[in-house]
């Protein structure tokens, strides 16, 4: 019976996917609006939460039935099985739904258990569940000839993009290390503070950014020094203070050459690629 149940959501799951943009706005709602404690005490609010809760958990119980159909039976062999079970992983509508799920409960956990200080990362987490939500909509429009190709192709053209970002990655980290080595030479407090105020991200922003024009050319430079402290003392002490770059003619003279090898090459490649994929 239950192998029944299943079969019937995975033919019906198109059909179920429009009446779900009612609780999606009510979610956007609650999210827009209520995601603090403090919302708690208000009737309206807490109605709104529990529907969403209830809602999600419905979903997550369309997933599981769905999901039973991976259980071997006397007529299924081990090999069909390890096939159902590759094909629902990669599948990305798949893929979204138990994103959403896990983002949803890693949410309530940091709400209802950090307190204060998980509110914003709480809040993050119903924000990303929310996000996951919207995307897993897109799967309706498969049964629309235009709308679902353009799907398709979409789909297609980010198993393109997965190569190209895993080869972008490595110049991106090269030319990040060499911008912070010349312009904060010598840095020693790389992990202090919280992980949002690891250097890291710093390595990593400006040239992912530059990638899309953003070129910030004060920093590079080291003629920005607003904001920023050239007391040691003080920006190792506190880890929310940057620090002021210092002036090194090289970085200008890299970041130029960067610039002209990811927006006239690395791009262009990719827009390439899609096409030749469209023409096949």
């Amino acid at each position: 019976m239950l192998q029944g149940w299943s079969d019937t959501l995975v033919e019906c799951d198109l059909a179920f996917r429009m009446p779900d943009i009612f609780p999606s706005e009510i979610c956007s709602w609650f999210v827009l609006t209520s995601t603090s404690t403090k919302y708690n005490v208000e009737e309206s609010m807490r109605a709104v939460e529990y529907y969403v809760y209830l809602w999600r958990f419905g979903d997550f119980i369309e997933e599981v039935l769905q999901c039973s159909r991976i259980l071997p039976d006397e007529s299924c062999s081990r090999k069909h099985v390890w096939s159902y079970l590759k094909k629902y992983i990669y599948n990305l509508w798949n893929v979204l739904d138990w994103l959403s799920h896990l983002t949803l409960v890693v949410a309530l956990f940091l709400r209802h258990f950090l307190q204060s200080e998980g509110q914003q990362y709480a809040r993050n987490m119903f924000a990303l569940s929310l996000l996951f939500i919207y995307l897993r909509f897109y799967e309706t429009f498969l049964i629309y000839k235009i709308p679902g190709t353009t799907v398709i192709m979409v789909k297609e053209m980010l198993k393109d993009l997965y190569g190209f970002i895993s080869f972008v990655l490595f110049v991106v980290l090269g030319v990040g290390m060499y911008y912070h080595a010349n312009l904060w030479p010598d840095h020693q407090a790389m992990w202090g503070g919280s992980w949002s105020n690891f250097r890291l991200w710093t390595i990593l922003s400006h040239p992912y950014w530059q990638i899309f024009g953003e070129i910030d050319l004060e920093l590079l430079t080291g003629s920005n020094q607003d904001n920023c402290s050239n007391n040691r003392s003080i920006w190792e002490a506190v880890p929310s203070m940057e620090r002021c770059p210092q002036q090194d003619w090289t970085v200008p003279v890299v970041a130029g050459l960067y610039m002209m090898f990811t927006n006239l090459l690395l791009v262009n490649i990719v827009i390439v690629q899609f096409r030749l994929k469209n023409l096949n």
